[in-house]
């Protein structure tokens, strides 16, 4: 995924809205607790506001970003257990994204790991093999429950496999570097998408 300042998908990514506290009370934004019948929001109240706006006012310490409930130690042993089991996209569409920059944010190593762990584990595979050979099968209740990157990695393998026949007819003019594995360097961190 292009993470440029004008990716649509990293927009949307940075719209997944995570858990604050306030460390001080907010003038005029005691909207944003349904419970609240004030017009500041006090200190100590706890609403949900987008990732970007999460993480511009942390580091203004203004409060303090928490991991939602589907980022925590129970629901990551999870995920480790049996990630193929798990129904990420019910959680976020843009559950790796959202994911990767709360580790980073938060400099939680084990949450980093364990995004790294699940995207590349089984459930990777899984996908990857889907991909590549589903042919022209309908693939509808397969592709309903991945989220944004997974998608993307079962779309590259879908193309990557068909450009693949393509040239073993002859009807392909030049080879390049699968798509697949583009996305998987990008997402990785081995390499920069685009690369050939």
């Amino acid at each position: 995924m292009d993470k440029g300042y004008f990716s649509v998908d990293a927009i949307l990514a940075a719209e997944d809205r995570v858990p604050v506290v306030f460390n001080t009370a907010a003038a005029s934004l005691g909207f944003l607790d349904p419970a609240c019948k004030e017009e500041d929001l006090p200190a100590r109240s706890r609403v949900e506001l987008p990732l970007w706006l999460a993480q511009s006012l942390e580091a203004k310490n203004m409060v303090r970003l928490e991991l939602p409930k589907h980022y925590s130690a129970r629901f990551r042993e999870d995920l480790l257990a049996g990630p193929e089991a798990v129904d990420i996209r019910d959680r976020s569409v843009f559950f790796y994204e959202t994911g990767t920059a709360l580790a980073r944010i938060k400099r939680d190593e084990h949450l980093q790991r364990t995004m790294r762990m699940v995207f590349s584990g089984q459930r990777f595979r899984d996908i990857l093999d889907a991909s590549l050979n589903s042919g022209g099968d309908d693939m509808t209740d397969f592709l309903k429950d991945l989220p944004f990157a997974e998608r993307i990695l079962f779309d590259s393998g879908f193309v990557g496999s068909r450009e693949y026949e393509a040239y073993k007819k002859g009807t392909h003019a030049q080879i390049g570097m699968a798509e697949v594995l583009k996305v998987s360097s990008a997402i990785s961190g081995g390499g920069k998408e685009g690369e050939k």
